[in-house]
Order: structure tokens, then C-alpha cells, then sequence
């Protein structure tokens, strides 16, 4: 992947995190302290998304 790949793919994540993040309630709740167990399911949640929306886009704009 180039360098291009990288930032476009940070900016959908980061355009979905901030998303996900102000449709989620307020919470009282302290953070979790295993973060490393959240990251394989957020990795995978994610790439799926971006995945599933380069196909629709592809889809969208070849009519």
C-alpha cells in the first residue's frame, strides 16, 4: 500500500470513529483497562466498513 492508501484509509476510520462516537449515550462507566482485547473486534469492525464502502462506492459510480 502507498503512503496515499494509509492516510485515505485513517480518514474513513477516523470519519467512522468520530461517528460511532456521537451516536453512543453518555456513560458514567470508567474505560475498560484491556484495551488490547477490544482492538481485534474494532480492527475488524472498521475494515469491514471500509471495505463494504469502497464496493458501494465502486457500485455507485459505475452506474
Amino acid at each position: 500500500m502507498s503512503t496515499g492508501d494509509y492516510v485515505e484509509a485513517f480518514i474513513d476510520a477516523l470519519d467512522a470513529w468520530l461517528y460511532d462516537a456521537a451516536r453512543l449515550p453518555d456513560t458514567n462507566e470508567p474505560p475498560s483497562d484491556d484495551v488490547a482485547a477490544l482492538v481485534p473486534s474494532l480492527v475488524h469492525f472498521y475494515s469491514m466498513r471500509h471495505i463494504l464502502k469502497r464496493l458501494f462506492d465502486k457500485v455507485l459510480y459505475l452506474g
